[in-house]
């Protein structure tokens, strides 16, 4: 039963979603601010880094496998935008504020694996037969 109804969700539900989601976005609230747009984004990035490195480090892992860490949570999905849709619907959030949250949800999807490939960059090259995510335990629980 919970096969056919993930199915049903992700093949179904979750695209409505997002449809959903960007019909409300606005284009006009971006124009108006893309200034702001940049510096959320930019913002977002950053405090995902140090938060998700941060928690990291205290849980034990090395620097360069927390910043991986780090790096790995900057990509905002669905929770920040069902967030924004709540704020939205609730007149919590104007339609320009809105749009711009969609677009820093956007912008961190997409900036996440670039920043991934940098952040293990070296690593990868060093020995490129192994897997980063297995590399990345066996790192952090040596420390």
């Amino acid at each position: 039963m919970h096969d056919g109804t993930a199915s049903l969700g992700y093949g179904f539900f979750i695209p409505i979603f997002f449809i959903n989601i960007g019909l409300q976005a606005q284009a006009a609230g971006l124009i108006a601010a893309p200034l702001f747009t940049i510096a959320i984004i930019v913002i977002a990035v950053l405090t995902k880094i140090v938060g998700g490195g941060l928690g990291a480090r205290l849980g034990g892992f090395n620097n360069r496998s927390s910043f991986q860490i780090g790096v790995g949570m900057v990509t905002r999905g669905e929770v920040a935008l069902v967030i924004a849709g709540a704020g939205l619907a609730a007149g919590l959030v104007d339609a320009s504020l809105f749009s711009i949250l969609v677009v820093v949800t956007l912008a961190t999807t997409l900036v996440t694996p670039p920043l991934l490939r940098l952040a293990f960059g070296k690593q990868a090259a060093a020995d490129p037969t192994s897997e980063p995510v297995a590399t990345l335990a066996v790192e952090g629980a040596a420390d």
